[in-house]
């Protein structure tokens, strides 16, 4: 099962990490929207 090289643990982390950095990128275009109907 060590083929590929990735534990459940890497993976969870990778998984982690990216749905981190998906949410904060969501939420920075979410503000820069809301401003830019504003100004």
């Amino acid at each position: 099962m060590r083929s590929r090289g990735f534990t459940l643990l890497e993976l969870t982390a990778v998984l982690t990490i990216l749905g981190l950095l998906v949410a904060t990128g969501v939420h920075a275009y979410g503000l820069h929207l809301r401003s830019a109907e504003v100004g």
